[in-house]
């Protein structure tokens, strides 16, 4: 649902529905990913500033890992 809402650009909808799976999931990879598109998402919808910060939390909290470095 997160995915569909990203690619047809409904990006503030996006950032909810991947903040949910952040809030909910149980994988620190699965959080990880989906922190990433919800800063995208976010970003995408016109908060450069929180879209950033988000960028920056995964990058803190997922050092050294392919999550990171994208």
């Amino acid at each position: 649902k997160a995915n569909t809402f990203l690619n047809g650009g409904a990006y503030r909808s996006a950032a909810d529905e991947f903040l949910r799976v952040v809030e909910l999931a149980s994988q620190p990879e699965v959080r990880a990913e989906a922190g990433l598109r919800h800063s995208a998402s976010v970003y995408l919808a016109g908060d450069d500033a929180a879209g950033a910060d988000g960028l920056r939390a995964v990058i803190r909290e997922r050092p050294g890992t392919g999550e990171a470095a994208r």
